[in-house]
């Protein structure tokens, strides 16, 4: 193993005696040829034996409350700042830097759901509308008569066509 390794292994899970057998051995072989090591080995040994023999103290209870009101208001600022926040983002993307590519944007939208109604709308045709427009086309043939400039003959028909 690399020092890297070993010093990952010393500060983690050595001391506390969850490494494996295998590491703990090779942990043991490296520290026996490399004094860098060793000497990590060492301060972390003293550093552990220091803090063993302090003793666990309680934190007060105005400190639990501080902390408890600290995330309270925590909560409400950005509760009341939510909306605020989508907003301004919105209003820098649209109105920011690039209001041209925004405006361009807007109008391609807008034009893009015109056509698309547009074309929707006349797929979407009644089936009166349809029905009348064939009957007028029906009317409007010749019928062999040359006279007749639409077939009915009706002054209607000539100033409507």
């Amino acid at each position: 193993m690399q020092c890297k390794e070993i010093q990952d292994l010393l500060k983690a899970d050595y001391f506390d005696g969850e490494a494996s057998q295998r590491d703990q051995r090779q942990v043991l072989e490296h520290l026996d040829s490399c004094g860098k090591c060793r000497k990590l080995e060492e301060e972390l040994r003293t550093q552990r034996v220091l803090f063993q023999k302090e003793k666990l103290q309680n934190a007060p209870e105005s400190l639990w409350q501080n902390i408890r009101e600290a995330i309270i208001k925590e909560q409400l600022n950005q509760e009341e700042n939510a909306g605020y926040g989508v907003l301004s983002r919105l209003k820098e993307l649209f109105l920011g830097q690039r209001p041209a590519f925004a405006l361009a944007s807007v109008f391609t939208l807008i034009l893009c759901i015109a056509i698309f109604t547009g074309v929707f709308m006349q797929e979407r045709q009644s089936p009166v509308q349809v029905n009348s427009r064939e009957s007028i086309l029906g009317y409007s043939l010749d019928n062999g008569n040359s006279d007749l400039v639409y077939g009915l003959g009706t002054n209607i028909e000539q100033y409507f066509f």
